[in-house]
């Protein structure tokens, strides 16, 4: 399980984005639950365009438009 809020910079940044910028030390199949202040998704049995969609589920409401283009 992994908790974050879902923004940082007092809601300027989305903390779920749709590409990662750097290194990655926690691989897919290891994320089974993410919880963030608008809710939590269990990933487990999901493809790459469901996990893709429960996450923007919980995204800042702000940012998910945008994820959703991305």
């Amino acid at each position: 399980m992994i908790a974050l809020p879902s923004s940082a910079k007092d809601g300027k940044f989305s903390r779920i984005v749709s590409k990662l910028s750097g290194p990655v030390t926690t691989a897919r199949s290891d994320v089974d639950v993410i919880v963030t202040e608008n809710g939590a998704v269990d990933l487990r049995g999901k493809d790459l365009g469901q996990r893709r969609r429960a996450l923007i589920s919980i995204a800042a409401p702000n940012f998910q438009e945008d994820l959703m283009k991305s």
